[in-house]
Order: structure tokens, then sequence, then C-alpha cells
């Protein structure tokens, strides 16, 4: 494992009124370098008996896993482009370094983040907004 630590805010509603609430640790829903499931069932196939707790909130909006940035590097650098449209963020964040148009095909396991990405629109925000 890395000494960094990754957060995520969910798609999921239910579970964004859970995080408000408490701290929630966990891993993401994949082992590493196995493509993101997008269902609970996927999950559960790749995870098993590993999981404490799982909610079904229904498939997965995106078929790619998490825009992935490291804030621990000076500047920011862009890990994995996910379902965020690349540019957008490029915009957004002059200062971020990386592939504009995602990362190489072979580290997404053979799926284009360009074919699969669905440009989604994004903004800047504070806590609050």
């Amino acid at each position: 494992g890395l000494k960094t630590v990754s957060l995520a805010d969910g798609e999921n509603a239910f579970m964004r009124r859970i995080m408000e609430r408490i701290e929630i640790c966990g891993t993401s829903a994949n082992i590493s370098g196995m493509p993101p499931p997008s269902t609970l069932s996927g999950a559960l196939k790749q995870l098993g008996e590993e999981l404490t707790l799982a909610v079904d909130g229904g498939p997965s909006l995106y078929r790619i896993g998490h825009t992935v940035i490291d804030l621990s590097s000076k500047p920011p650098k862009l890990i994995r482009s996910g379902p965020y449209n690349s540019k957008k963020l490029f915009e957004l964040f002059p200062e971020l370094m990386g592939e504009e148009e995602g990362l190489p095909d072979e580290l997404v396991k053979g799926k284009s983040i360009i074919d699969l990405s669905p440009e989604v629109d994004i903004k800047a925000s504070s806590k609050g907004d």
C-alpha cells in the first residue's frame, strides 16, 4: 500500500447522508488491477467474504473508476481520468499535471477511458456550496 489516503464523494444519496454523519474508512470495490464493478453483485464476485458491509444503491452511474488526482505532489497530478471531462479539469486547475485526454489504455485494462467517459460536467466548489 501507499502512504496516502483517498477521499471520495459518493454518487449514492443514501451513502452521502451516512458520510455526513459518520467517518467511513474503506477500500475500493475492486481488487487492484481488476476492472471496477458497476453493480453490487460484481463487487461481491471480486471481494466476496472480505466485505463487512455492502450497500446496494443500484448500478453505478459510470462504467469506469473514479477520477484520481494526487494532491500530495506539487503541482497536483492527474492519476486517472475517470468519468469527469478531463479537459474541464485542466481548465479548472491549470497547474494540474497529467494527460489531458486520459491515461494510456493499458492502465485501464484494455478499455479506453475516452470511449467510456460520459463527459460529465464538473465545477470547482468548496464545502457549503
